[in-house]
């Protein structure tokens, strides 16, 4: 039983691998060869000699059309490894040789390769076009396959990677000694590999001595191939009339091999959990206690790259709101007409200079009314098709204007200032001791150690398969270890992208201050979120208590609890001094969540982040 398992374990490893390392060998390695207009192959015509040594004899003409292209000639490929009964088989090419009709040397190169030899008809010199014909014979060793009661040779006479339409294709099979027609099973499958189609026509050619015995058969398709569309021919008959030949198998690798590769693969795994270990915050044992109010010296900028180890749109979005709310900014809320009465627009007054505000705040001053966004008075009066009552008192007291909109139409200015915000938070909540190590460095430091570990993994594979594929192949150590070191290299390159993006929401880690702020405001999290159980109302009722909803506000949005805390505004009475424009007179929920969410889509654009058988193959023109 245990036996059987571990055979069943190596043949799907088996099977998953050969899929993985197919697409990588399509992906990197394959060539491309586009077959100029006009290029066809006019007649194709194989004849097969079927060897009592279990050998055949193959011998192909093809007429090819290079059309009005100068080429070099032609190349033909043939696969050297095929599948039978879940086994592997490596096939011997030999005897291989080339000539035209008048019996010229046509043979120019032969290239070996792990699974498919390559066999190049012409010379190193432009000198074919229009249409000429190549003979390409050679004998392939141990071909037939024998089962137990007949023999069979299953072929793929003309493989399916030809990449121009081959027209006349036809194959002749040559039987060692005449066999009885009754005693013969054959078939001819054109089209695409599987393909149940069978050929046109199907001729026999009997013994001259016994009329009643076939020594030859002729198939042939009248309709044109297609590219990608070859002829299988599968012929069967009696034990007895062929030796059988030992085939040259490919052992399955043992299951130590594949656990030796599993583990391997686990070693990358190892460098994450390093990485993570080293960068997880000071644990404090116990529940997340509530909290109903902000530590003083956390602004909201500090809040949102304390939780999120970034800076985004919605914690821009919070910066505005609280600067608003403490008299440094003013929003002006205004319609763009009729057809606009959803889309508020909106401008931004700066009432004061950045006197007294944190370094993160200052630079969001400074790039928010930087001189590419702002506006002049008359184009602020313009901006509105109405003047929203108080405009012009409004304007009168700014120091500067600015709109939203117009960080959309200077789009890449405002990404890169974006990013010099984000910079400038991120130096603030270090310089404040909330995190052990600045950004950067611990994120590529963190990145680098387990990226290590992925290419020492990658190249140990690497090597290992690259002997594995010297043992069971005819390539050369070099030709081996180029391509697999090669993939080792893109697989680590492509992991270490994912890797950063991985390390990058833990690193760097943060200090026992940090974490207590971060626990603080996951308490006030808590609160919000269940705030109309905690009766918050009686204490952020804004005819009451207006100061601390509006302290609360901005940490809210950073939070993501602004509806929870929102919601609580009673109807028709909170008019607040820092935002204004409004023809109402007052902001109910409804406004509230708009402007905000209007202020969010406006201001951060951008900026806030990131056939079964043997033989087959093809060819084509060179």
């Amino acid at each position: 039983m245990d036996g059987k398992i571990s055979k069943l374990i190596q043949k799907k490893a088996q099977r998953a691998a050969k899929i993985i390392f197919t697409l990588i060998w399509l992906i990197l390695f394959a060539e491309i060869h586009e077959a100029s207009a006009g290029e066809k192959v006019n007649s194709y015509h194989v004849h097969i000699n079927i060897n009592r040594d279990s050998s055949i004899d193959v011998l192909e003409s093809i007429e090819y059309d290079f059309g009005t292209e100068l080429k070099k000639g032609i190349y033909r490929t043939i696969p050297i490894v095929y599948e039978h009964d879940e086994k592997m088989y490596s096939l011997d090419i030999v005897e291989i040789e080339a000539f035209d009709d008048e019996g010229n040397d046509q043979l120019f190169d032969i290239l070996r390769g792990d699974r498919e030899l390559r066999v190049d008809l012409g010379s190193d010199v432009k000198e074919f076009t229009g249409s000429h014909t190549f003979h390409l014979g050679y004998r392939a060793e141990a071909a037939l396959i024998h089962e137990d009661e007949t023999d069979v040779l299953h072929w793929n006479a003309i493989g399916t990677k030809w990449n121009v339409s081959i027209n006349n294709p036809s194959v002749t099979i040559e039987l060692p000694s005449p066999v009885k027609k009754e005693k013969l099973e054959n078939f001819c499958y054109v089209g695409h590999p599987d393909s149940p189609l069978l050929s046109s026509k199907t001729e026999y050619e009997y013994d001259v001595t016994n009329d009643d015995r076939v020594s030859r058969i002729l198939y042939s398709h009248e309709q044109t191939l297609n590219p990608g569309e070859g002829v299988t021919v599968e012929l069967r008959w009696p034990k007895g009339i062929v030796e059988e030949a030992r085939k040259r198998e490919i052992p399955p690798l043992p299951l130590l091999f594949w656990l030796f590769m599993g583990a391997i693969a686990l070693i990358p795994y190892f460098g994450l959990f390093k990485v993570f270990r080293s960068s997880g915050d000071p644990i404090e044992k116990g529940p997340v206690l509530i909290k109903t109010d902000v530590p003083e010296e956390l602004t909201p900028s500090n809040a949102g790259t304390l939780l999120k180890r970034t800076f985004t749109n919605k914690h821009l979005v919070a910066v505005l709101l609280s600067l608003a709310i403490r008299g440094y900014i003013k929003i002006i809320e205004g319609q763009k007409g009729l057809f606009y009465l959803n889309k508020l627009s909106f401008l931004i007054l700066r009432l004061k200079d950045p006197n007294g505000l944190s370094p993160t705040e200052k630079t969001i001053m400074e790039k928010i009314f930087d001189s590419r966004f702002s506006l002049s008075y008359s184009e602020a009066i313009d901006y509105f098709k109405q003047k929203p009552a108080g405009l012009n008192k409004d304007l009168s007291k700014a120091l500067d204007i600015t709109s939203p909109e117009e960080f959309k139409n200077s789009h890449w200015h405002f990404t890169k200032s974006f990013k010099a915000i984000t910079k400038k938070s991120k130096e603030e909540v270090l310089k404040k001791g909330y995190f052990a190590k600045p950004f950067l460095s611990s994120r590529l430091s963190g990145a680098l150690t387990v990226f290590f570990y992925f290419l020492g993994a990658a190249v140990t594979a690497a090597l290992l398969l690259g002997a594995t594929a010297y043992f069971y192949s005819s390539l050369s150590v070099f030709m081996i270890l180029h391509k697999v070191l090669l993939i080792a290299f893109i697989y680590t390159l492509i992991l270490s992208i994912v890797i950063y993006k991985v390390v990058k929401l833990r690193l760097p880690p943060r200090t026992k201050n940090g974490a207590e702020m971060r626990r603080h405001l996951l308490g006030l999290k808590r609160y919000l979120k269940g705030a109309k159980n905690l009766n918050i109302e009686d204490q952020i009722d804004p005819g009451s208590n207006l100061e601390y909803f509006e302290k609360l506000l901005p940490y809210a949005i950073v939070l993501g609890r602004k509806n929870k805390l929102i919601k609580h505004i009673p109807e028709e009475t909170y008019d607040p001094l820092w935002y204004g424009g409004n023809r109402r007179g007052f902001i109910n929920t409804k406004m509230l969540n708009r402007m905000i969410n209007s202020i969010s889509t406006s201001s951060g654009a951008g900026g806030g982040g990131t056939g079964g058988g043997v033989g087959g193959g093809g060819g084509g023109s060179r």
